[in-house]
């Protein structure tokens, strides 16, 4: 573990390799990198670290620390202001497992207790807090353009893109990491909305014809906000 610095009162941390997201709206968003290994991001409240640094051995990448090491970490992020916590690379099943173990011991924060009434968007690098009523001002089809459409957005703007068939996933899927702004996906498919939300690497809104009872399974385990 080490330890990063103070904000507003609160030391920080930083466990091996990891990008960490604190509650924190006065500091413009910006990113902190300390030659490559640790980061802070100012604007959400996650924690998704990888399991130790990368080594190599032969052709194969591997880490080196234990489930148990990965899970100790979390006592000292959760009292920094994370509420949220995953695994990147080099992690399974047994790495969350202790994660899950040692999260049941701890209290955590209620993040951006002043942003309570904005709703939480993320891409997967920036965090956009959206006024309730916030609407997007064109869909973008999933088709041949819609990399070009995702790059030329303006800045900040919330978008939407309209999943309908399993093309529509697949072009999405291809171009998902160009979601630089804000989302909103427009499916009627529960099926077809699961999957988009498996392979986007952020947190979306959704609009459409789906009943509470099949939206409310994609909040708890993707984020969904709806």
């Amino acid at each position: 573990m080490t330890k990063w610095f103070k904000v507003e009162g609160q030391t920080v941390y930083a466990a091996p390799g990891c990008t960490m997201y604190v509650s924190n709206y006065n500091v413009n968003n910006e990113s902190f990198y300390s030659n490559g290994t640790y980061g802070i991001y100012f604007g959400g409240a996650s924690c998704n670290y990888l399991y130790g640094l990368p080594k190599t051995a032969g052709v194969r990448t591997v880490y080196d620390v234990s489930a148990e090491e990965f899970a100790s970490y979390v006592p000292a992020l959760a009292e920094a202001g994370v509420s949220i916590f995953g695994g990147c690379c080099g992690t399974d099943e047994h790495t969350i497992a202790a994660l899950k173990e040692a999260l049941a011991n701890v209290i955590l924060k209620v993040p951006a207790r002043g942003e309570t009434d904005l709703l939480p968007c993320a891409t997967e690098r920036d965090v956009f807090l959206l006024q309730p009523d916030a609407s997007y001002a064109e869909v973008f089809p999933c088709d041949d353009d819609l990399e070009d459409a995702l790059a030329e957005a303006e800045p900040g703007e919330l978008i939407a893109v309209s999943i309908e068939t399993e093309e529509d996933l697949a072009a999405f899927s291809d171009c998902q990491y160009a979601v630089a702004n804000p989302l909103c996906i427009l499916c009627d498919d529960a099926s077809l909305l699961e999957r988009t939300l498996r392979c986007y690497q952020g947190r979306a809104l959704y609009e459409g014809a789906l009943p509470d009872d099949a939206l409310l399974p994609l909040a708890q385990k993707y984020g969904l906000i709806f």
